[in-house]
């Protein structure tokens, strides 16, 4: 499996706080099933604005650590970046760092309180960029969870959803679990991430997820969220694990 979503990286956010911990996490993704994950440390939000320039530095680092210790995992560069009046210029002076450093696909956090039209617009503008916009995990977001069919005005206007695979199993609370049930089937779900920040509490685990995915909406179609998409982004941004491991 590939995550698309996770705070693995040590040190540079509310994720991993040390290399040690982020190890954990490492062992962790590789025994639930998962090859492939895109570090994506916050970015333009209150607390943390972690730069596309030690977000990268850190994948090497932390790659090194996991091919001297046979980690058979890859970490890719990315960020989860917040929405705010500033993106859309920031983006133009190339200071967001989006999936694999690929300027193509960007991973976008909303603000818990939003305008549909104003998030619409800046979707609708950066896809002219030739910038598709993947939402991060809709299901938790307080507008969403107010008024769910939001996400269809967003993924009409051309943006992805990205679910939490904790959200699915309950690991958030009912509430939450029910309304990713919902949106699930209302609407296309695109990608299944772990958004992991821990070995316990929220660690990169997504196989309990995948089953449950799969007995709701079937096989084929899980596959589509959890194995031919995330392939498929891939493809768009080309992985270049040796450059970020050099």
């Amino acid at each position: 499996m590939i995550d698309i979503h996770s705070h693995i990286l040590p040190g540079l956010d509310d994720g991993a706080p040390d290399l040690k911990t982020a190890l954990k996490m490492a062992g962790l993704a590789v025994k639930d099933g998962i090859t492939t994950i895109i570090a994506t440390p916050h970015c333009h939000d209150t607390i943390h604005n972690c730069r596309k320039e030690e977000i990268i530095a850190a994948c090497k680092r932390f790659n090194r650590e996991l091919v001297n210790r046979d980690v058979p995992l890859a970490i890719l560069p990315g960020a989860e970046i917040h929405l705010t009046p500033e993106l859309l210029d920031a983006f133009c002076r190339d200071e967001l760092l989006t999936l694999n450093n690929s300027g193509s696909v960007i991973l976008l956090e909303l603000p818990q309180r939003f305008i549909a039209e104003a998030v619409v617009r800046v979707i609708k503008e950066l896809k002219e960029k030739g910038v598709q916009t993947i939402i991060a995990h809709p299901e938790r977001n307080l507008t969403v969870q107010g008024r769910p069919g939001v996400v269809i005005e967003l993924t009409f206007s051309g943006a992805m959803l990205q679910i939490t695979a904790g959200s699915l199993t309950g690991k958030f609370g009912r509430p939450v679990m029910v309304l990713t049930e919902k949106i699930v089937r209302m609407t296309d779900v695109h990608f299944l991430a772990s958004d992991s920040h821990s070995p316990r509490k929220r660690p990169p685990v997504m196989t309990k997820a995948v089953k449950k995915l799969s007995s709701m909406i079937g096989r084929e179609r899980t596959d589509e969220i959890v194995f031919e998409n995330p392939k498929s982004l891939l493809s768009i941004i080309p992985i270049a694990s040796a450059a970020y491991g050099s």
